[in-house]
């Protein structure tokens, strides 16, 4: 029996004092960081939100023209025949301010050039 007296080891009984303190506990720090947030949120603001803001039951207005397409297939069809068009041809963007595009296979081409040429470089 001495022997016995010197072991420590958990107990087989649950505490349920100690399970209901942790259950507070955690409850109180979830209230805590929702009041925190409330606070950050709405700390030093009196005014209203914007009028362009969404709500509960107001939806934001809708400016400018709406139509709803009569064949949105054949719209993304054109879209995407246009993306690949500007990804497989030369162009100008801005002809003005000097901007164009070129072929993303020649992009590729002269990135990796530029690379090589970067790291044959001696530093």
């Amino acid at each position: 029996m001495a022997e016995h007296a010197n072991r420590r080891y958990m107990p087989d009984n649950v505490s349920l004092a100690e399970i209901a303190a942790g259950a507070l506990l955690i409850i109180g720090a979830i209230a805590l960081g929702v009041a925190a947030s409330f606070f950050v949120l709405h700390a030093g603001t009196s005014e209203p939100p914007p009028a362009h803001a969404a709500h509960y039951g107001q939806p934001p207005p809708i400016e400018g023209d709406v139509r709803l397409s009569p064949d949105p297939i054949d719209d993304i069809g054109a879209l995407r025949r246009e993306k690949q068009r500007m990804i497989s041809t030369y162009g100008w963007v801005d002809r003005d301010q000097g901007i164009a595009h070129i072929p993303i296979d020649r992009a590729i081409a002269l990135l990796a050039e530029r690379a090589k040429t970067s790291t044959d470089k001696p530093q």
